[in-house]
């Protein structure tokens, strides 16, 4: 039994989706599928049960989980330890963030940082909930977070770095863009494509479509953003997705923001750390993020302001 398979079989059992589970660790749907088939085999067990083109995690898979999720902290730590010795004097710093499959400017930081910062090494881990970002980082597999909100364990340090939005959008061909004085209510009957439930953002949408009495009566949902953004892009569908994540589609015209004041929806990202963890590095890389201009992202203090950790 490899690491590699581990991390597989994790991806899998987190999204429970073998096509996003490639997605994100940059293979075929065919390797992962022979991956998983490889491992059941190897350890004679079913660790997936899979029915209707859906997939579940069996008892033994959920055990499974258990122990891969403890080998792989223990592998990552090490990876963590040795490399931060290896590629620098000063260490490593590891952030995570929950992309959901749209746009992630983590390489522009990346770049950006290495220039500020050649003497530290910038990892970074793509999670599929702010809840792993958290246990993560109370693991120390993770040093700093992007999540959106403040969160209110104790055990958490955490700063806001900046403002996005939620905004309503459709593609340019969409009939809804022909409608004059354009209200809420008229797009109940439109086909909308959202997060999932159980993600922070559908959270924020159903209480925003909740407070101007919106009750869509065609939803399709899923937790990945490429495939909402392109069903959109389609003319299909309409959507309510972050600033931050699309702000290349509205710079190119593919998705047009539509007119209602009502479905907007700003919310502020905050990076998060351990407390008491909050060492030279951590907070190197706090000054950094708090000057940077990201796309979609309002600064959330005044540039040059600074804020100890």
């Amino acid at each position: 039994m490899e690491l590699w398979q581990l991390r597989t079989f994790r991806a899998v059992a987190r999204t429970l989706h073998f096509t996003r589970a490639a997605k994100e660790l940059n293979l075929s749907q065919p390797a992962v599928s022979h991956q998983i088939k490889s491992l059941e085999q190897e350890l004679s067990t079913q660790l997936f049960v899979r029915e209707r083109g859906k997939i579940s995690l069996t008892t033994t898979g959920e055990v499974m989980l258990e122990h891969a999720d403890r080998i792989l902290e223990i592998a990552d730590k090490i990876k963590y330890d040795i490399e931060g010795s290896r590629n620098s004097p000063n260490g490593r710093i590891t952030v995570a963030a929950v992309s959901r499959s749209l746009y992630n400017p983590f390489p522009k930081l990346y770049l950006e940082f290495k220039k500020a910062h050649p003497e530290l090494v910038l990892g970074y881990h793509n999670e599929p909930s702010v809840e792993l970002i958290l246990e993560g980082i109370r693991s120390k597999r993770i040093d700093i977070g992007f999540v959106v909100g403040e969160p209110s364990a104790s055990y958490f340090s955490s700063i806001p770095f900046g403002v996005s939005k939620l905004l309503c959008v459709a593609a340019p061909n969409h009939k809804i863009n022909q409608v004059k004085d354009l209200e809420p209510a008229m797009l109940d009957h439109e086909d909308w494509a959202l997060f999932e439930r159980g993600d922070e953002m559908r959270a924020m949408i159903d209480e925003l479509f909740d407070s101007i009495g919106l009750n869509p009566t065609s939803i399709y949902s899923t937790n990945d953003g490429a495939v909402i953004r392109d069903l959109v892009s389609a003319g299909e569908f309409v959507s309510i997705l972050p600033t931050r994540g699309i702000s290349h589609d509205l710079e190119s015209g593919s998705l047009l923001q539509v007119p209602l004041p009502e479905l907007e929806m700003e919310f502020e990202l905050y990076c998060v750390w351990l407390k008491g963890g909050a060492g030279k590095l951590i907070n190197a890389f706090l000054k950094f993020i708090l000057e940077r201009d990201l796309p979609g992202i309002r600064l959330a203090r005044p540039r040059g302001e600074s804020a100890k950790a």
